[in-house]
Order: C-alpha cells, then structure tokens, then sequence
C-alpha cells in the first residue's frame, strides 16, 4: 500500500462522518430549515470574538496595550485582506462557493489571524520602542 493510500485510508472516516452529517445532507438537497442556522455559528463569527477576546485582556504598561492595539490591527488588516480574496474567487470561479466558504476560508482565516497579529507585534514593537529606565 503506498504512503498517499495509507493517509487516504486514515482520513476516510473523519472525511465521511463530514459528508454524512445531517446539516450537510440537507444543506446538499436544500432542504435544510432556515431556523436551523441558528444552531452552527459562522466561523467568521468566531473569528471576530477571537480577537474581541483577545483586545480586552488587561495590561499593566499602556504600551503593551498600544503594540497589542498594533497587533488586533493588524489581524484585523488580514481578515479584510481575505474576505476580499473571498469575494473575488467567488466573483471568479462562482461554483467553488461552497469549498471556500467551508473550506479554505476557515482554515485560512484560522491561519492568518496569527501571522496578522504576529506581524502586527513585530510592527509595534518597531515603532514604540521601550522607555529607557
């Protein structure tokens, strides 16, 4: 059995557990009832109270509130950067909206929030440098 079959074999059942879910299924065949959007929370949603979270943790110095305030900016800058992506990938390729709306998009929005936020800090801490004692 070769490597890439061998990984296939164990992915298959997360993969058919996803394809087999209810919401799935009916969101497929269209008949899923509006109401029962209420129950799964967009992951942007998510995404956003991720970094709502995360600006409201206290600090004592009001400079690392400031390069914190640099570094929400700057995942915030990465998550308009790719609903922009999104929107023209779907203005583009219009039957890919269901992989990049379940697909890429979180995992991508996931992997960027952090490398806004990193680079956000690495910004900060460039332009406001510490007091020298």
């Amino acid at each position: 059995m070769s490597f890439s079959n061998h990984l296939r074999k164990l992915a298959q059942p997360v993969w058919d557990a996803q394809l087999t879910h209810p919401f799935v299924v009916a969101l497929g065949k269209g008949t899923l009832a509006e109401r029962k959007f209420r129950y799964y929370i967009p992951f942007v949603m998510l995404a956003v109270l991720m970094l709502l979270h995360l600006g409201a943790a206290p600090a004592q110095e009001p400079l690392i509130a400031r390069r914190r305030t640099l570094g929400l900016a700057g995942a915030g800058l990465g998550m308009l950067v790719l609903a922009g992506w999104t929107h023209l990938e779907v203005l583009l390729h219009p039957d890919a909206q269901g992989a990049l709306a379940y697909l890429y998009l979180p995992v991508i929005l996931l992997a960027s929030m952090p490398i806004g936020y990193g680079l956000g800090r690495v910004i900060a801490r460039m332009l406001l440098l510490r007091p020298s004692a």
